[in-house]
């Protein structure tokens, strides 16, 4: 910076402080003068551009369709996801998606399913919006954070740090595992259509959002392999078949699922260590349309 200013000075030949006085005699040569600020203005960029470091986007990248159809376009800050198969498998080098972008999935129906999985070393940061009219299956064994300024509007949503094959998920086997010690957290809104759900799994789940999945299933499960249970579109319930260490589920804020279910399971990786399932907030489960909503909390080990 007291280069740029210095230069600009001696070039106007208005400054005679000291440091911009030269034995070259810069001011007696324009050639000279104008080489000096030449590189005042690249050294100021330079400066400029490491303190004010240019905005890149976060969106998912890296897309590569393993099984099924399906077509990813990216136009600024939106990414649209089109899928015209019944089921398809996606692996993406990163899934984040920053506050001012949206991504799409485009699905045939309601019960149409995509599985995102994150092969990269970096964690699933959602900030912006993630909108689908079917399932949505996002796995990333480093971690999934859905952000306070996180908008999830979805048919079903599934956000793991355990894995699943894709013969399994083809199969409609939902079986999933791994030793990942990372955590699936929840600071947004995330919100299913009518009868859907919204299943969070990891080493530790916590919500400190905003959960609704209205006439449909919530479940928070923290174990090392878990299989989801569904009739038809609908999960009816979350089997924990291998527990883990540490194993934590938590609620601090809202879970709503009027004339459904909320399921917040835990188990330990084995009987003499404990297993940690804790609400501190509000489950709501009511009554609606004459169909009575409950909620679990089961705990496995000591």
């Amino acid at each position: 910076m007291r280069l740029f200013a210095c230069t600009m000075a001696c070039f106007s030949g208005a400054d005679r402080s000291p440091g911009c006085d030269s034995p070259a005699g810069h001011r007696s040569g324009t050639l000279r003068r104008l080489s000096l600020l030449l590189r005042a203005t690249a050294s100021y960029a330079v400066i400029t551009a490491l303190i004010i470091p240019t905005p890149a986007l976060a969106g998912p990248e890296g897309g590569n369709v393993v099984s099924g159809s399906a077509s990813i376009t990216q136009t600024g800050p939106v990414t649209d996801i089109t899928q015209s198969s019944a089921k398809a498998i996606i692996n993406w080098q990163g899934f984040s998606i920053a506050p001012s972008e949206t991504v799409n999935f485009h699905q045939p129906d309601a019960s149409s399913v995509v599985l995102n999985r994150v092969i990269g070393n970096e964690s699933s940061l959602i900030q912006g919006a993630l909108n689908a009219n079917g399932q949505v299956f996002i796995v990333n064994s480093n971690g999934i954070l859905f952000s306070d300024t996180a908008n999830v509007n979805v048919g079903g949503l599934v956000a793991s740090t355990l894995d699943i094959s894709n013969d399994d998920f083809l199969a409609g086997n939902y079986t999933f595992a791994g030793n990942s010690t990372a955590s699936v957290v929840n600071k947004g809104q995330i919100s299913a259509t009518q009868g859907g759900y919204i299943s969070l799994m990891g080493n530790t789940v916590s919500n400190q959002g905003v959960i609704t999945a209205t006439l449909g299933t919530v479940a928070l499960a923290s174990g090392k392999k878990t299989t989801l249970n569904f009739g038809g579109n609908s999960l009816v319930d979350v089997t924990i078949d291998q527990g883990v260490l540490n194993a934590l589920v938590e609620n601090r804020q809202l879970i709503r699922a009027d004339g459904g279910r909320v399921i917040m399971t835990a188990r330990a990786a084995d009987a003499i260590l404990s297993a940690q399932v804790n609400n501190s907030g509000i489950v709501q489960a009511r009554t609606m349309a004459a169909l009575t909503g409950f909620w679990q909390a089961r705990r496995i080990g000591a």
